[in-house]
């Protein structure tokens, strides 16, 4: 889908918006960062800052949407490619996506913000649970589903925090595998 002009510059505009709020993070706690700030660092009026967001927060939101946006959409090609997941192809997804994403994961890690914006984010992937099969599945109802999906998916974003915070971090297969074991052993265990 092409975008005209003023589309670009909307995306454009929010991109730098993004991008500002982000080198801010780097230098000061979120929660002294105003919006003017943002705009004075992005070059662009608190007008412009305004006509898409109501406030900073929103502002990362926004970032929080389009990350989760991009990672489904990946998933979704999985999904379309092989119709059942594997456990390793979704936890090496999982850990390949935040690693591209690093430099921002560990900014919104030391800002304490990184789980407070991606755990809520677990019933989304309820069409995730469906394509794959694992020990920690249940037959259950919507809201069974999602408590099992916040624990385990809890679990791996609590390892994500820690390994994206490593001086010198594990490949992301590494990790994926060395959980893969584990998951695996205590499902023989049982």
């Amino acid at each position: 889908m092409d975008m005209n002009g003023k589309d670009r510059m909307v995306q454009m505009s929010k991109k730098w918006l993004t991008d500002s709020l982000f080198e801010l993070m780097e230098e000061k706690p979120y929660q002294d960062i105003t919006v003017t700030m943002i705009t004075n660092h992005a070059q662009l009026s608190r007008r412009t800052f305004y006509r898409y967001f109501k406030d900073k927060n929103t502002l990362l939101l926004n970032y929080r949407e389009q990350i989760w946006n991009q990672y489904f959409e990946i998933i979704k090609t999985k999904i379309k490619a092989s119709k059942k997941l594997s456990y390793n192809l979704i936890i090496n997804t999982v850990f390949g996506f935040l690693w591209e994403h690093r430099d921002r994961m560990r900014i919104l890690i030391q800002q304490d913000l990184f789980l407070s914006l991606f755990i809520p984010k677990t019933s989304e992937m309820l069409f995730i649970y469906d394509h794959f099969n694992m020990p920690w599945h249940i037959h259950g109802n919507r809201d069974q589903i999602v408590a099992v999906l916040d624990f385990v998916i809890g679990g791996y974003f609590n390892v994500a925090k820690r390994w994206l915070m490593e001086k010198h971090p594990k490949d992301p297969g590494q990790l994926a595998v060395t959980l893969s074991k584990a998951i695996f052993k205590l499902n023989q265990n049982k």
